[in-house]
């Protein structure tokens, strides 16, 4: 089971590097506004969990495991994005917010749940496309 500062470390990972490319472990400390040796630590516990591959000097990367969980959290956060945007009335900019916020705590079924009750919507309010059957 991740903690919401490791799902958001996974996420940074993937926008930083994509899928394949490695990230320095001091990019990511810098993107949180935290020392080094505590995005190490952060980092280690993703590597011991499965999540992200480290290679010395080079830094690390998503493993098929952690590829899966982001590919599977971003879906919830662009699903949860058109909701509020399409049916509360949030701006595209409020909608991201708070789907950052929530899209951690939402279960896969209620994710699908929202999904279908959105039509299966193809893209999210701020133009990114939502894979659908991860």
């Amino acid at each position: 089971m991740l903690t919401y500062l490791e799902s958001r470390y996974l996420l940074t990972i993937y926008r930083e590097g994509a899928i394949t490319e490695h990230v320095k472990p001091s990019k990511i400390a810098e993107l949180f506004n935290v020392k080094t040796p505590t995005s190490i630590s952060i980092l280690q516990g993703l590597v011991l969990k499965g999540y992200v591959a480290y290679t010395p000097r080079v830094g690390v990367k998503l493993t098929t495991e952690g590829s899966i969980y982001v590919m599977n959290l971003l879906h919830k956060h662009r699903v949860l994005e058109c909701f509020l945007h399409d049916i509360l009335g949030f701006t595209k900019e409020e909608a991201h917010e708070e789907s950052s916020r929530i899209d951690f705590f939402v279960s896969d079924k209620f994710s699908e749940s929202l999904c279908r009750l959105l039509n299966t919507p193809e893209y999210c309010p701020c133009g990114f496309r939502i894979l659908h059957g991860h």
